[in-house]
């Protein structure tokens, strides 16, 4: 998965030798975080699709390694973004998760 993540990140116009440290370590948790900070670029860049795409990545590697704080942070942004492009059904459901993963839901 690092190298695919590299190879996408290459082929993008954002500051990607700043998040490459991040995600060539193999500490997992690391990976998780470096996608969800790339995730938080493409938002600020408008490309809102590729945003969700690395959050969901990040929210996977979040759900494999049992980082519940992670998780519920990815659900809370990929909610945000879906909020953004004004899709209020997908962006509910994904803060029920980040309720359910603490307890309120």
């Amino acid at each position: 998965m690092l190298t695919s993540v590299w190879k996408n990140m290459k082929k993008r116009s954002l500051p990607t030798k700043t998040l490459y440290p991040f995600v060539r370590k193999s500490n997992t948790a690391k990976e998780a975080a470096a996608l969800g900070k790339l995730g938080i670029a493409c938002s600020s860049f408008g490309q809102y699709e590729q945003a969700i795409d690395d959050r969901e990545k990040s929210l996977a590697i979040d759900r494999e390694i049992k980082h519940r704080q992670g998780e519920t942070t990815s659900l809370n942004n990929i909610g945000t973004v879906y909020r953004q492009l004004q899709q209020t059904e997908k962006a509910i459901k994904k803060y029920q998760g980040c309720q359910y993963l603490v307890g309120c839901g």
